[in-house]
C-alpha cells in the first residue's frame, strides 16, 4: 500500500484529542506523548484569539477565559486536553495543571468557584497535576473555596503525571578538568542568575579560579515579582560578567533549545538557584545530560533534587523572599547569596566519586520518574477511561 495512503488510513482511524494551546509546557507534557492510536486537533479557541487583540493593541491579557465552544468544534475532536484551564463544552475533557485550576489572574473568589464548578461537571473526566507539589497546591486552595464534599469530589478526579524526560547523554565517567558550570534562565534575576555571578566573583576574591561557566539570560528580566529586582541589578550583572570573563561565557537569550543542550552536555554542574519555579524542565533535561543539579527547595524541585540526586539550596522556609516585607528584602537576598556562594564552593570541592553517585541517582530517578513511554502509556490510558465515561 502507498505510504501516503496507509498514513491518511491511521489518521482517519484514530482517536482525535483536541489540544488549542501550543506553549512549551502542553508540547512538553501533551504533545510530545500523544499515545498511539491518538491524533491531535487544534480546535478554533475564541478565548486565545481575543488575547492575540488584546497583545497586538498593547492591552492587559487577562487569564480568565475558558473553552466555551458548543457543537460544531473547529476542527472537531472526541477529547479535549487543556492546560490550566477549564471548559464548558459537551464533550469529555481533561487538563492538566501546574498549581491551580482554572489558573486565573484573579482572587474574585466567585469566578474561581465558577471555574471550579466546570471542573466539577461530568464532562470533566480527569485533572492532571503535573506534579506532587502541583497537587498539593490545588487541594488546599479547593479546600479554601468550596465545601468539603466539593474539594473532595475534584480530589477524586486527579492524579499526578510527572513530566517525561528522556536521558539524553550517557556519562561513562567524570573528567578530572576544571569543573564546568552551566545556568540557564531567560527570566535572569528570578531564577538566580545575578547569585550565580556574585558566587563566583566570590571564588574569585579568594583566588579560586579553577572552573569554568557557561552563563544564558536576559540581563533586562529585571522587575519580577520573585527576585524584586531594578535597573541597578542589570548594572551590577553587566560589571560581574566583565571581571569574570576569563571563566565565565555569557550568553544572551533566546538561545536554540539544541544549543541550550549542548551547553548541557558540557557541564558538570547546572546551577538553578530559583526563587520561584512551577517545575524547572532545565533541572531534568541537565540530569539527562549528566549534570549534577543543584536548585533551591522551590516549587516541585525537591521532588527532583534531593540530597541523594544533586545539592538543595535551602530557600522555601524562611528565604521566600517575594512573601517578605519589602524592608526585609536585602537581608533575605544577602543570606540568599551567601547559601548558593557555599553551595558552589561544595561543588568545586566534590570528590569525582561524590559526583557519580549523585549523578547516577538522578539518572535512576528519570528512568523511574520520568519515562516518555510509561508518560505516553498512562495518557492513553487516561483517555480511554475518559471516552468510555
Amino acid at each position: 500500500m502507498n505510504t501516503t495512503l496507509q498514513h491518511n488510513l491511521c489518521e482517519r482511524q484514530a482517536t482525535t484529542v483536541g489540544v488549542p494551546h501550543s506553549d512549551y509546557n502542553t508540547k512538553r507534557n501533551i504533545l510530545d506523548s500523544l499515545p498511539v492510536g491518538f491524533v491531535r486537533v487544534r480546535p478554533w479557541d475564541p478565548g486565545r484569539v481575543r488575547a492575540i487583540i488584546r497583545w497586538r493593541i498593547r492591552r492587559t491579557t487577562y487569564r480568565r477565559s475558558y473553552f466555551y465552544f458548543r457543537r460544531p468544534y473547529f476542527p472537531d475532536a472526541e477529547i479535549f486536553h487543556f492546560w490550566n484551564s477549564v471548559a464548558n463544552i459537551h464533550r469529555p475533557w481533561v487538563t492538566t495543571f501546574e498549581h491551580a485550576v482554572p489558573l486565573w489572574d484573579t482572587s474574585n473568589r466567585e469566578e474561581l468557584r465558577f471555574g471550579l464548578k466546570l471542573a466539577r461537571r461530568d464532562e470533566c473526566r480527569r485533572l492532571i497535576a503535573f506534579s506532587c507539589a502541583a497537587f498539593d497546591s490545588a487541594v488546599s486552595k479547593w479546600h479554601g473555596l468550596l465545601p468539603s464534599t466539593e474539594a473532595d469530589s475534584l480530589i477524586a478526579k486527579t492524579e499526578i503525571l510527572l513530566p517525561p524526560q528522556p536521558i539524553i547523554y550517557e556519562r561513562t565517567g567524570e573528567s578530572k578538568r576544571d569543573p564546568v558550570f552551566a545556568f540557564v534562565g531567560k527570566e535572569f534575576y528570578r531564577k538566580g542568575g545575578l547569585e550565580v555571578l556574585e558566587a563566583f566573583d566570590a571564588l574569585y576574591a579568594t583566588g579560586r579560579r579553577d572552573w569554568q561557566a557557561i552563563v544564558v539570560g536576559d540581563l533586562s528580566s529585571f522587575g519580577d515579582y520573585a527576585s524584586q529586582t531594578d535597573s541597578g541589578a542589570k548594572a551590577r550583572a553587566a560589571q560581574l560578567l566583565e571581571r569574570l570573563r576569563p571563566n565565565l561565557r555569557h550568553l544572551p537569550t533566546p538561545v536554540p533549545h539544541n544549543a541550550v543542550i549542548d551547553i548541557l552536555r558540557q557541564a558538570d554542574f547546572y546551577l538553578l538557584p530559583t526563587y520561584a519555579d512551577t517545575f524547572g524542565y532545565t533541572v531534568l533535561e541537565a540530569q539527562a545530560c549528566g549534570a549534577v543539579a543543584v536548585a533551591t527547595d522551590v516549587g516541585s524541585l525537591p521532588e527532583v533534587v534531593t540530597a541523594q540526586t544533586g545539592l538543595v539550596i535551602p530557600l522555601r522556609d524562611n528565604l521566600s523572599a517575594n512573601t517578605l516585607p519589602r524592608i526585609n528584602v536585602a537581608q533575605v537576598k544577602r543570606e540568599f547569596a551567601i547559601r548558593v556562594r557555599d553551595t558552589v564552593m561544595r561543588c568545586l570541592d566534590m570528590p569525582l566519586d561524590r559526583r557519580a553517585s549523585l549523578r547516577n541517582s538522578a539518572t535512576a530517578q528519570l528512568r523511574r520518574n520520568h519515562c516518555p513511554i510509561s508518560h505516553s502509556t498512562r495518557l492513553g490510558s487516561i483517555y480511554r477511561i475518559a471516552l468510555e465515561g
